[in-house]
């Protein structure tokens, strides 16, 4: 292909990647407690309410991202759209990194990565839920796997300690990364040297998590096995695996199913439009995780070695959350389309076909469901995933109803306080605070519609009940 139509096509897909990632961004998804518990966070960060803070929600999660939010939140203002933007800029910032480490050499696998991501909604509507682990943990990803295949060692596990102390689960990646290049017995000694003085630097971390949290064992656990780590690398302990490790590569997809089938799920994007607006259609989804799946088998049993990492990856962060989520495999995912790309040309032309119009079918479907202007009123709750519909209403909606009948923010008494949470950022930049009297007195009461109580004369609005003493 030429160098300019590669350019052309470079251009088309990112700006493709771009709209997906930044259309509508103020108003879908609904405003998660998570999501607004940080944006509060930050705000609280930016006028010095909270002098430096370390730590973020939990002990487990330092506030790198909440920096980067206040400094927006300071300079571009308080409103929701402000706040997103920080977030999915990291994650933009990280896709942009990984487009980066093929282009160079590889441009058509830099332009199938796109063309993947493009067409695989899962990770554009995960990075639209604005947490450090849809926006600074894809920064960190990207900067780290760009990194390393330049052999910028210590700059690339730099990124990754800042990665892991911003939450916890990102030791999956970086620690699936450690395992693959030690499966493949070709450890260097500048790399020894570094990994040994990272997980020397994490140990600190998880001392520190573990005297904060109630679980503490897990924390001390995770010391042990990183301190377990460290002295292997020290005595150059993989040698013991070099007769076991042909056994291990084996048996390594085996243990991998039951994560592996989690995170293919969830990158056709149609679990992430349920939970956000209660519409369920799943048989093309469906299809295409179980055509994915297929593909990646093969192209797993074309370049094993490639895949080890993936497959630890999804293990090792299974086991760190067993209730599953998207934004747990958050890393998982983009780890999957970053090699399924390398490998997508290498498919026979055929199949190439059939997955780009299953692909074209299926994001036409996810997007139309997730950007509909109409929300379907349903709170549905599962019992094998994390995720609720009732966390993704959209409180935008009942804060702009709010506003327009004149009642402000202090007026409001939720019945529910992941409800209030969002409602108090909300007020800052997104509430229009209309000159009208409010047609409640003091008793404004608000609760999702599936769970309020009988009353006379409610109005509902974006999935929840607003009443009142008129």
């Amino acid at each position: 292909m030429a160098r300019a139509q590669s350019w052309l096509l470079l251009v088309l897909l990112a700006l493709l990647v771009g709209v997906e990632h930044l259309y509508a961004l103020q108003s879908s998804p609904g405003f998660h407690y998570d999501e607004s518990w940080a944006a509060n966070f930050a705000l609280a960060i930016s006028e010095h309410r909270v002098e430096w803070p370390l730590h973020a929600m939990s002990p487990y999660t330092f506030a790198w991202a909440h920096y980067i939010a206040a400094f927006f939140l300071h300079f571009f203002g308080v409103n929701l759209l402000v706040f997103r933007l920080s977030q999915v800029g990291m994650a933009l910032l990280g896709i942009v990194a990984l487009t980066r480490t093929y282009w160079k050499d590889r441009p058509a696998d830099a332009l199938s990565f796109l063309f993947l991501l493009a067409l695989l909604p899962g990770l554009a509507f995960n990075h639209r839920f604005a947490i450090e682990l849809n926006g600074f943990h894809v920064l960190c990803f990207g900067l780290f796997i760009f990194c390393y295949e330049r052999r910028m060692i210590w700059t690339a596990l730099l990124v990754a300690w800042f990665g892991v102390t911003s939450h916890i689960l990102f030791f999956a990646p970086a620690l699936a990364f450690l395992g693959s290049r030690v499966m493949k017995l070709d450890l260097k000694e500048r790399e020894r040297n570094g990994w040994i003085l990272w997980l020397g630097a994490l140990l600190p971390y998880f001392a520190h998590v573990a005297h904060h949290v109630p679980e503490a064992k897990k924390a001390w656990l995770l010391f042990a096995f990183t301190a377990t780590l460290l002295l292997l690398l020290l005595f150059r302990g993989e040698r013991l695996l070099k007769r076991p490790m042909p056994l291990l590569a084996k048996i390594l997809p085996i243990l991998a199913v039951p994560f592996l089938v989690n995170a293919l799920f969830f990158l056709p994007g149609e679990w992430t439009v349920l939970v956000n607006t209660g519409q369920f259609a799943m048989l093309l989804p469906l299809l295409l995780g179980i055509s994915v799946s297929l593909a990646c088998a093969y192209l797993l049993w074309l370049e094993r070695a490639e895949w080890n990492g993936v497959l630890l990856c999804v293990i090792f962060a299974g086991l760190m959350m067993l209730k599953p989520t998207p934004r747990y495999f958050e890393c998982s995912m983009l780890w999957i389309v970053f090699l399924f790309a390398k490998g997508f040309l290498r498919l026979p032309a055929l199949p190439r076909l059939a997955f780009a119009a299953l692909f074209l079918a299926n994001a036409a479907l996810a997007y139309h469901g997730y950007f509909s202007s109409e929300h379907q009123q349903r709170s549905i709750h599962f019992l094998a995933w994390k995720d609720d519909s009732r966390e993704f209403l959209p409180k935008q909606e009942l804060a702009k109803f709010l506003g327009l009948s004149g009642c402000p923010i202090s007026a409001i008494k939720s019945v529910d306080s992941r409800t209030y949470e969002p409602l108090r950022f909300l007020s800052h930049g997104d509430w229009p605070l209309a000159s009208v009297t409010c047609p409640w007195n003091t008793s404004l009461l608000i609760a999702p519609s599936s769970e309020a109580p009988q009353v006379a004369n409610p109005k509902f609005v974006g999935g929840f009940q607003v009443w009142g003493t008129p």
